[in-house]
């Protein structure tokens, strides 16, 4: 989803893209997206792999976090037109993208080198919980 939107920025101006029904869509579904990514860090992945994350923990300290939970209810939920939490996360457009792209890596590296070190152990068949 990340790699679809991303073209989407490439290939369109911003005033374009504000009026392009794909980069609606696959920006909602990205930051919507993120929502269970960060509960499954809260719940399992970060117990489960007895590891200090400070990137990680640090890009969810910021109330952009709440924002994008709020709009992932709205826009997967029923809700008005003019729900006021759509409104409340373009308003934060620009800085949400950032925050959502550095927790976007940040858990991607984290995992990444988590697999490597299982792998390095001979643990092949490790499992997350």
């Amino acid at each position: 989803m990340r790699d679809y939107l991303d073209r989407i920025v490439a290939e369109y101006s911003l005033a374009d893209r504000l009026l392009e029904h794909r980069w609606v869509g696959a920006s909602a579904m990205f930051y919507a997206s993120i929502c269970p990514l960060i509960e499954a860090w809260e719940t399992t992945l970060r117990p489960s792999s007895n590891r200090i994350e400070p990137r990680v923990d640090a890009i969810l300290t910021s109330p952009l976090r709440n924002v994008v939970f709020d709009f992932r209810n709205s826009v997967l939920h029923f809700a008005r037109y003019n729900d006021k939490r759509v409104i409340e996360l373009l308003s934060h457009n620009m800085d949400v993208d950032a925050w959502a792209r550095q927790f976007h890596a940040a858990i991607g590296d984290h995992l990444n080198t988590w697999r490597d070190e299982l792998v390095a152990d001979g643990n092949r068949t490790a499992k997350l919980s």
